[in-house]
């Protein structure tokens, strides 16, 4: 979706009573439910507006039934969105891939709207998390192949003009954000962290340009599906055989390059790192390539022809990607500003790596 400015909410991952209620009415579900404050994870209970910086959410019982009622995010709070995710979810599950299937309200849509927020509701889906293992990696891929194959037998090509991006776009607009967050905070930063912030931004617009005329030089664009646009690990639910139980989130979805998906996958599985309990970035290290591998192996088995095909553009959207990761992670105070200077060099550093690991 566009990335657009917005203020801190600091009801963020809280979805109100006055909403709670009357959204729940609309799906025919009540008076007589239950709003768990916390949620169950592994060994690990969380409180349900942890898990998220952006999403509100709540975990509702209803009789013997659990299910997680969700509030579309500000990016992405339109009708029109609400009814390509729901529709694109829903096929997903009925191909019998593991996407939860949006429930239907009592006047046949897959998404209610109250006080002019809109919700969805889906059955909970109890599991695990990623364990940064190679057998889950190869299960991820494995899962996000037949996600990417599946969309060549479902037809929601009226939304492609709606919905239609590329990631050096978005990546562009992340840097755009980032030098209106140091004008906004120029008094509180010292000149050091303004140098360093600067050589970020520049350093980073100039290697979008190149990134973007590598990735089209070999056919960035001549594969455009509906994209998940934010696969990553907080996104997946295992099972305890170490298998996909769930596919979540599709709040990013957009009609893009199906190498933006491969991309990202692999980074948010082998390379980005999370702080505990949290969506929120840790400082990543190296990139794990037997993680990476199994990762792309997993892929290849579900959806070869499409691996083969973007191959030789992964390692610039993946680069790409990862600008946009860091810039967001900068953004909102994830890093330090004294480690900027290692974030500069970072995508250099993947799209080599990448390309290593891709021959």
């Amino acid at each position: 979706m566009p990335i657009k400015e917005r203020l801190p909410d600091p009801l963020s991952g809280i979805i109100t009573t006055a909403d709670m209620s009357e959204s729940l009415k609309l799906y025919g579900i009540g008076p007589d439910i239950v709003v768990m404050p916390l949620i169950g994870q592994d060994s690990h209970i969380y409180a349900i507006n942890r898990r998220s910086q952006t999403t509100k959410k709540a975990f509702i019982k209803h009789e013997e039934n659990f299910y997680v009622l969700k509030q579309l995010p500000w990016y992405c709070a339109s009708e029109e969105f609400a009814n390509y995710s729901t529709e694109l979810q829903h096929c997903f599950s009925e191909h019998g891939l593991p996407v939860p299937d949006p429930l239907k309200s009592l006047d046949d849509r897959r998404w209610v709207k109250t006080n002019g927020n809109i919700l969805t509701l889906r059955n909970y889906v109890h599991g695990i998390e990623y364990r940064r293992s190679e057998e889950m990696a190869n299960q991820a891929g494995l899962e996000l192949g037949r996600l990417n194959h599946t969309t060549s037998v479902i037809d929601l090509s009226r939304y492609r003009h709606l919905f239609k991006e590329d990631v050096f776009g978005l990546s562009r607009q992340m840097i755009v954000l980032l030098n209106e967050f140091v004008r906004r905070n120029i008094r509180n930063l010292t000149p050091e962290d303004i140098e360093s912030l600067k050589a970020f931004s520049d350093t980073s617009e100039r290697s979008i340009t190149n990134l973007s005329d590598a990735a089209s030089t070999h056919g960035y664009g001549s594969l455009v599906i509906p994209v998940h646009g934010d696969y990553n690990s907080k996104n997946l639910v295992f099972s305890e055989n170490g298998e996909v139980a769930a596919v979540l989130d599709f709040d990013n979805s957009s009609f893009d390059d199906v190498s933006h998906d491969i991309a990202e996958g692999l980074l948010n599985l082998s390379y980005v790192r999370y702080s505990e309990d949290s969506t929120k970035f840790d400082l990543p290290d190296r990139l794990d390539v037997s993680i990476g591998k199994s990762f792309l192996d997993g892929y290849d088995t579900s959806n070869r022809h499409a691996l083969e095909e973007s191959k030789s553009r992964i390692p610039s959207v993946a680069a790409a990607v990862l600008i946009e990761l860091l810039t967001l992670g900068i953004i909102r105070g994830d890093y330090k500003f004294s480690d900027v200077k290692k974030l500069t060099a970072m995508p250099e550093y993947v799209e080599s790596a990448v390309k290593e690991m891709l021959r």
